[in-house]
């Protein structure tokens, strides 16, 4: 098995690792080795830390072209949530607000700025432009099968709280509505894209979100990452694919 991706990767590492099961993995953010063991039970003798950017190394391609098993993709950030918190240190920022295409019912924040929808799509994918150039890299890398999994769900309220309080005010923190709606607009932006780079394209895991689509508390490790517990839901998904 071969995973490539950011520190959302690093909980399906944990669950893999728990299994017994024999992996190699391209970490795309160097990793501290005296925050390792916040990471879980790694063994990092088979990770390999190459950003991609603006090129995988030799090695690392010749690794993704000799592989004749699928590649499992896990590059994703956290811009999301920064656009969920970016009133938080500039209070003075207006709110925003934007129409969902997939549930175009839910209510707008009659106080907000309203962003077209379109518009929305494209601050998200200029957001995450430097982690498609990698995947499209990993694309063009291999001729196996490549999995792009999504963005995982946003953590629940009290810990984005937290989160916000490190750095302002919480309360100016975007609503869950709008939180939940960045999160489903930013899944969408990365299927279209994986889609159109000859990805396919792996949703979350439907049992690890409550009743409003948030993650459940016990899968998950801090404000941004699933646990292994989460991963471990990943990890059955992964069975499962063709």
């Amino acid at each position: 098995m071969i995973f490539v991706g950011h520190s959302h990767m690093m909980c399906v590492l944990n669950a893999v690792m728990a299994e017994g099961r024999p992996f190699r993995a391209v970490s795309l953010k160097a990793s501290n080795e005296s925050r390792r063991s916040e990471l879980g039970n790694v063994d990092w003798s088979c990770v390999i830390d190459d950003p991609g950017d603006p090129d995988f190394r030799d090695t690392t391609k010749a690794l993704f072209a000799a592989s004749e098993t699928p590649i499992f993709s896990f590059i994703s950030g956290t811009k999301h949530l920064e656009f969920a918190l970016r009133r938080v240190s500039d209070p003075t920022e207006p709110a925003f607000d934007f129409v969902l295409p997939e549930s175009p019912d839910l209510p707008l924040d009659d106080a907000a700025m309203i962003v077209p929808t379109d518009a929305m799509r494209e601050v998200i994918r200029q957001g995450y432009r430097s982690r498609f150039h990698v995947l499209a890299t990993l694309t063009a890398a291999t001729t196996t099968p490549v999995y792009q999994f999504a963005p995982p769900p946003f953590a629940p309220d009290e810990l984005i709280a937290k989160l916000a309080a490190k750095v302002g005010d919480p309360s100016a923190r975007a609503s869950r509505v709008v939180r939940w709606k960045l999160w489903r607009l930013t899944i969408d932006v990365f299927r279209e894209t994986a889609e159109g780079l000859g990805a396919r394209f792996v949703d979350y895991p439907p049992d690890s979100v409550d009743a409003d689509g948030f993650m459940r508390p016990e899968l998950v490790r801090d404000s941004a990452h699933g646990n292994e517990a989460f991963g471990a839901l990943v990890l059955e998904q992964i069975k499962r694919l063709p």
